[in-house]
């Protein structure tokens, strides 16, 4: 089992990020001990998370519109007077 601290490497992210993914029910973890304890996650639970944050990365990126050719408007010029600034 992993420590946040491990786990934070691993995503290569900071630690208190590792603990909002904890709260928020994106990551599955282990608490072990009294009171607070201490935090573990397993390798097969981070493995997941890893495999399915990427399938939802590689869903919005299949589902995102055509870009648009923006050259059209990179030889645009507005004048704006000295008047109109304000």
């Amino acid at each position: 089992m992993l420590t946040t601290r491990e786990v934070a490497r691993r995503l290569n992210c900071s630690i208190g990020c590792v603990y909002t993914l904890i709260q928020q029910g994106l990551l599955a973890h282990t608490r072990i001990g009294v009171g607070r304890g201490v935090i573990r996650v397993d390798e097969s639970d981070l493995d997941d998370y890893i495999e399915q944050q990427t399938k939802r990365t590689r869903k919005v990126a299949d589902d995102s519109p055509p870009k648009h050719d923006l050259k059209q408007f990179a030889s645009r010029r507005v004048d704006v007077g000295a008047d109109e600034v304000a």
